[in-house]
């Protein structure tokens, strides 16, 4: 979660299944506090570029948050990163 990710560590945070996450409003940001409970809700309807709800349950504030994976990244970062899905892929070829 965070205002902006340089492209190289976006691409490798999805290698690695973490799913990135960016403020929609860059001044949300400064709104969080450490130890601040956060909650996703709405993380079923996940999609490339989408747009999620960022509950902050202890401060009572809904932030928007989007989706920074692409199409091919998305299952990746689903499956729990690179590794996972090609194990789950080996797996099923049998």
């Amino acid at each position: 979660l965070a205002r902006n990710y340089a492209r190289i560590h976006r691409q490798n945070l999805a290698a690695f299944g973490v799913l990135p996450l960016l403020f929609a409003d860059a001044d949300d940001y400064d709104r969080l506090q450490q130890g601040d409970d956060l909650a996703l809700p709405d993380l079923d309807r996940l999609e490339p570029g989408g747009k999620l709800r960022l509950e902050n349950r202890t401060r009572g504030e809904v932030y928007r948050v989007t989706v920074a994976v692409n199409e091919r990244e998305l299952p990746i970062v689903q499956a729990g990163g690179v590794v996972n899905l090609a194990r789950r892929q080996l797996a099923a070829d049998g």
